[in-house]
């Protein structure tokens, strides 16, 4: 081989190798901007499992006085489920669930207003 063909092969093999590391510590790590206005630069955090996420989101809502709704997580979008007595309190408990770290959305069209409320 030539001198060039072989620096073509050894820059070729250490990007390559560059490329898969990065890719490999991109997917142990989410990258997610910091929730208070103002900040200045992305943490990065490990991803959260969704069952840490709905335990979590559990616990907000119960601090919160949210009874009788259920939670579930998948791939951190979150799906809230029962029933509220208003439109109001439906956009409070999603307000309350999406304040949780790992939640990447949530979902409330099961979440229904009760009748007569």
């Amino acid at each position: 081989m030539t001198m060039f063909l072989k620096s073509v092969c050894r820059i070729t093999a250490a990007s390559l190798l560059v490329l898969g590391l990065s890719a490999a510590r991109a997917a142990d790590y989410s990258t997610e901007t910091p929730s208070s206005p103002g900040a200045a630069s992305p943490q990065r955090r490990p991803m959260a499992s969704d069952a840490s996420i709905s335990t979590r989101v559990e616990k907000a809502l119960r601090a919160n006085k949210v009874n009788g709704i259920t939670v579930k997580s998948d791939m951190g979008v979150v799906t809230l489920t029962g029933s509220v007595p208003s439109e109001d309190v439906r956009q409070n408990v999603a307000r309350i669930a999406a304040a949780v770290e790992g939640v990447k959305g949530v979902e409330t069209s099961s979440l229904k207003i009760k009748e007569g409320s």
